[in-house]
């Protein structure tokens, strides 16, 4: 399977070589920046994917650009390539591997020894970064999911679950949360915090979102959903973009929960599973939350049960009445 293009940043000061090399790494559909010393290198390096680097430059060493964006945190990840027309020898190579290179190369060199190693260099970097990534992503949302169980109330979890989120993928969200009075509740969060609370929402809406996203089989799923369709379920959603919707239930029958992400934010398959999980996750929080607010309506009304409805009225007599519960050591 063959690598994605890629941006690419070419350093040597030589134009013709520049040109050659350039032209075949454009040809394979590679954006290439081109500079022709070690200084301008280091100060555009952060935008790159990958660099190729001559070993001889006008102002510094090949071998001392490739130590500082190998030691610099903002480029230490972006992989190395240097060619060299002139540094060829077994030393020469060993020592461009021990200062960062992740390959080295001698001229001349045909185009698809070339192509091949950048592939290669491309593969790994992105393999890198999207495990780096998941490792981030999973990190955040073992801490969110703290947040999301210690809630003990349902605006206290939305809070949690969409702060959190936006924090994780670095765009607005959107939570639905459907009450056990049936009302809809609508958090949104920014990445720097919450935005107001909005009630409610056009009749179905939820209805409608679920049966897009899981069907009536399913109980938890997600999809991608483009604006303008986005747009006809929720008119009034203040995601105005392309979105992916991820809902989630305990079980059939039970009331959904919804997470809506700017689809930007999400960069592969790792990052969709997380998000499913995330939503489990309040799903499971919002559950927990409506059988004890059940389970005390229940012992809310035994208790009024057993007080008088009413008490008599009876002359210079003033008389009051509580339910008060047993003790740890009494029984009834």
């Amino acid at each position: 399977m063959s690598e994605a293009p890629g941006m690419l940043l070419l350093v040597d000061d030589d134009e013709a070589k520049r040109y050659v090399l350039g032209t075949w790494l454009r040809r394979a559909g590679h954006t290439v920046m081109e500079v022709g010393t070690g200084r301008e290198a280091l100060a555009v390096a952060a935008t790159a994917d990958l660099v190729l680097l001559d070993v001889n430059l006008p102002d510094m060493s090949g071998f001392d650009v490739c130590r500082q964006i190998k030691t610099d945190p903002r480029t230490a990840a972006i992989p190395v390539i240097q060619v060299s027309a002139t540094a060829v020898e077994v030393a020469d190579r060993a020592h461009g591997l021990t200062q960062g290179a992740d390959a080295y190369l001698v001229e001349p060199t045909e185009p698809d020894e070339l192509l091949a190693t950048v592939t290669a260099a491309l593969r790994y970097y992105r393999a890198r970064t999207r495990a780096e990534r998941t490792a981030g992503l999973l990190t955040a949302l073992a801490s969110v999911t703290l947040d999301i169980n210690a809630a003990e109330t349902f605006d206290g979890l939305a809070a949690a679950a969409a702060v959190g989120a936006a924090r994780m993928f670095s765009v607005p969200v959107v939570l639905m949360l459907e009450m056990p009075d049936g009302q809809v509740r609508r958090m949104a969060a920014l990445p720097g915090g919450l935005v107001p609370v909005r009630r409610g929402g056009p009749p179905g809406m939820m209805d409608r979102i679920v049966e897009h996203v899981l069907g009536p089989a399913r109980n938890s799923g997600s999809v991608n959903i483009d604006r303008d369709d986005w747009l006809g379920i929720v008119p009034d959603s203040t995601l105005r973009v392309d979105v992916c919707v991820a809902v989630a239930r305990v079980r059939s029958g039970r009331a959904p929960t919804a997470m809506v992400v700017d689809r930007t934010g999400l960069s592969g398959e790792e990052d969709l599973q997380i998000l499913r999980q995330l939503t489990q996750s309040v799903a499971l929080g919002v559950e927990a939350l409506r059988s004890s607010a059940e389970d005390h309506l229940v012992a809310m009304t035994l208790q009024r049960s057993f007080l008088p409805a009413a008490l008599p009225a009876i002359p210079d007599l003033a008389m009051a009445f509580r339910y008060l519960p047993a003790s740890d050591q009494a029984e009834v």
